[in-house]
């Protein structure tokens, strides 16, 4: 999933619709370079990958979160979001988010050279998601959305015809997660993810902005091993890749015209610098959490895009605290790339409240301590 920003190819950026899509709404994975894509269920299992949900340990998880973006700039832009998810039985899973991007102020420059201050109105996405368990070990999941985007909520009379983007969109996931023995430890084990999120019709906002953009569909593997050294003490490492399912503009615009379905073929072939540029176009994210009693977590990340794409580069860490029914999560990026972004200095903090599958406590918080594996 990563951050929204879009990848540069030789002078040919990769325009996409509602980037807000990309952003990870929750601080745990966000501690870990955005490596969420095979960690165990939690509220944001939609976001990431909704197929963990009927795999869970846990009846019913939800949270709340908030990003701080452009922290530097003055501007109130923010990411809101409330996920969650309850399973239902042994074999199945339902869960829901709703997402609200505010993107700040905007300023227009009318044709007759006189400025004019607006706002941008906020983004929505509300999503919902079933997830079943096909084997002990194995589950799949599916995701529907609405994608609400008005661009401009207050704008000049030449602007009058810029209507909102609407947007349906889906997901489908994989999860597997196996346990193994590590320094005779039967509670460590390994998840493996693979989702492709957000395939959905193109946006556009009629009048003045002709143009059809793509929604960030997104191909993502990833994978998690945890090891636990005793009661104590645990390890988790994870590793995501992901690529945009988008076609890479042409001189001749005739991307434009490619539906939803040419354009994720054509994504995987049509890059001017062939084979190569394609590999470059996977971004990496990978990262490492701590957990002591389950009670304390430490954890840090990095995420890379390669520099002919982009050259998004950053650190991240954060903490987390956990007790009883309740946790709570901080992460914080330091940007690590010679230009400044949007990213630099981005917080996220997120709650989360959850209940073990037999309705008490929660006592387990990595789904590898689980006793049902």
């Amino acid at each position: 999933m990563n951050e929204p920003f879009s990848g540069k190819s030789q002078g040919n950026e990769i325009t996409i619709a509602v980037p807000f899509l990309r952003i990870a709404p929750d601080a745990r994975a966000a501690g870990m370079g955005d490596a969420g894509l095979a960690l165990n269920a939690d509220a944001t299992s939609i976001f990431w990958n909704t197929a963990k949900v009927s795999l869970s340990h846990k009846q019913f998880d939800i949270g709340g979160s908030f990003t701080s973006w452009l922290h530097n700039s003055g501007e109130n832009v923010v990411l809101e979001s409330v996920t969650g998810f309850v399973r239902i039985g042994e074999q199945h899973g339902i869960a829901f988010a709703l997402r609200r991007f505010n993107s700040g102020n905007l300023s227009f420059l009318t044709s007759t050279e006189d400025n004019y201050s607006g706002f941008l109105e906020s983004d929505y996405c509300f999503d919902a998601g079933y997830s079943i368990k096909l084997a002990k070990y194995l589950a799949a999941g599916i995701n529907l959305g609405f994608v609400h985007s008005n661009l401009v909520k207050a704008q000049p009379s030449e602007y009058s015809m810029i209507k909102t983007g609407r947007a349906l969109k889906g997901d489908i996931s994989f999860f597997y997660h196996h346990p193994m023995n590590f320094l005779r430890k039967k509670k460590s084990g390994y998840n493996i993810g693979v989702t492709i999120s957000n395939i959905g019709n193109k946006v556009s906002y009629p009048g003045n902005l002709v143009r059809e953009n793509f929604l960030p569909a997104n191909l993502g593997l990833a994978g998690e091993i945890t090891f636990r050294f005793s009661e104590h003490h645990r390890l988790n490492f994870n590793l995501d890749f992901n690529k945009l399912l988008v076609p890479s503009p042409d001189t001749s615009l005739n991307y434009q015209s490619e539906s939803v379905a040419q354009g994720i073929f054509s994504s995987f072939k049509d890059a001017p610098g062939g084979f190569n540029e394609e590999v470059r176009e996977v971004t990496m994210s990978c990262g490492t959490e701590y957990s002591y009693r389950d009670i304390f977590f430490l954890r840090g990340g990095f995420f890379s895009e390669s520099k002919t794409m982009g050259g998004l580069q950053y650190l991240t860490g954060g903490f987390g605290i956990g007790y009883r029914v309740f946790s709570l999560n901080f992460s914080y990026l330091f940007s690590t790339a010679s230009v400044k972004t949007a990213l630099d200095n981005t917080m996220r903090i997120s709650v989360n409240f959850y209940f073990d599958k037999k309705g008490r406590q929660q006592r387990y918080i990595n789904a590898t301590e689980c006793p049902e594996w």
